[in-house]
């Protein structure tokens, strides 16, 4: 505040000093800038050796004091991010006058940090969701006593999104086997297709049972709201297990995974392969216990060599199974179908990142 002194003694009598918290005299000659708390002292000094110089009167400036606005936050995003906005840049914004406040923050509930400029926040270690609280503080000095602290302003980053939807298919191609393998992609115009059966169904004699291929069929699926870690549904596969000739069936398959990824508006589509071992067991037709003969598929390796590279970043693609319908039983990586049945399994792929 602005203080000004006047002089009531008759002019050329009498001059005015002032002094501040009792520091050194001053001659006054224009208003005073005074902070509250401040005192001030003045006193008429006589010029003329007829006059006594005045009683000195002082006064302290008290004033109510004041809270501070609260900081606002902003960030570059409102979630960590699986592919996108895997960091996050802070700024707070002081809405008072500098001069006599400054901003101070904090994480997670942890020690009071002055704040010197923008910060960044990574998912690596706030991938779960983060809070930021920021206040207002008066500066140390003149006006310290008379601000303060303002209330505390809160933002909440959320814990990490996988920001992916899309749609799965699969194509099996490439079987291998002996020379006698016969299947529906050897030597036919067809390369690959969602179907693959394998083996000779010419009727075999003295079996009563009529002869049938073997197949695999795969039913793609969409996806989306993925959440990190969390495998997501692909699609399903069926297989019937049937009676072939020995020696014409195929001992492995490719199974190409071709996804069709939205991923915050980036459009990819990758092929993931894997291979798959077809497993004929020797039926041992113990009465009352099917499940030694059954017939399995195994996943060879259940991540892809294939890998997706996005901002720098590089992630795997695997896939395992899970639920079956009864005539079926799976495990991770191995899918087992009773003789002369049909079962349908679950297929569920999940994103990894690798790690530098």
């Amino acid at each position: 505040m602005s203080v000004s002194l006047a002089d009531t003694n008759t002019p050329g009598l009498s001059q005015i000093k002032y002094q501040i918290d009792y520091g050194a005299w001053i001659d006054y000659t224009v208003p005073i800038a005074v902070t509250p708390g401040q005192i001030v002292s003045a006193q008429a000094i006589s010029i003329d050796a007829g006059w006594l110089d005045s009683a000195k009167a002082t006064q302290i400036y008290l004033s109510d004091s004041a809270q501070l606005a609260p900081p606002v936050i902003l960030t570059s995003a409102s979630n960590f991010g699986f592919f996108f906005n895997r960091t996050i840049n802070v700024t707070l914004q002081n809405p008072n006058d500098p001069s006599y406040s400054e901003l101070q923050f904090r994480i997670d509930g942890g020690a009071w940090t002055p704040y010197n400029g923008s910060f960044t926040l990574d998912r690596a270690t706030y991938g779960g969701g983060v809070t930021i609280e920021a206040m207002a503080i008066a500066s140390a000095g003149p006006y310290e006593s008379y601000y303060q602290d303002s209330s505390t302003t809160a933002k909440l980053l959320g814990g990490v999104n996988v920001e992916l939807t899309g749609t799965a298919t699969g194509m099996f191609h490439d079987p291998t086997g002996l020379a006698t393998m016969v299947t529906n992609l050897t030597g036919a115009a067809i390369a690959e297709s969602s179907y693959f059966e394998w083996g000779d169904d010419t009727p075999i004699p003295g079996d009563p049972r009529p002869a049938k291929k073997s197949n695999l069929e795969f039913n793609g699926t969409g996806f989306s709201d993925l959440e990190e870690g969390t495998p997501f549904l692909i699609g399903d596969m069926d297989y019937f297990n049937g009676s072939i000739w020995a020696d014409s069936g195929a001992d492995t398959v490719n199974l190409g995974v071709d996804l069709n990824l939205n991923i915050g508006g980036l459009m990819l589509t990758p092929r993931f392969d894997f291979g798959l071992n077809l497993i004929n067991t020797v039926n041992l037709e113990t009465p009352g216990d099917p499940w030694p003969d059954a017939d399995y598929v195994v996943i060879d390796n259940p991540t892809s060599s294939t890998q997706l590279f996005i901002n720098d970043s590089i992630y795997e693609f695997s896939i395992s199974f899970g639920e079956t319908t009864p005539q079926g039983f799976a495990l991770f990586d191995q899918f087992h179908v009773l003789e002369w049945k049909s079962a349908n399994v679950k297929i569920y792929g999940s994103f990894t990142e690798v790690t530098p």
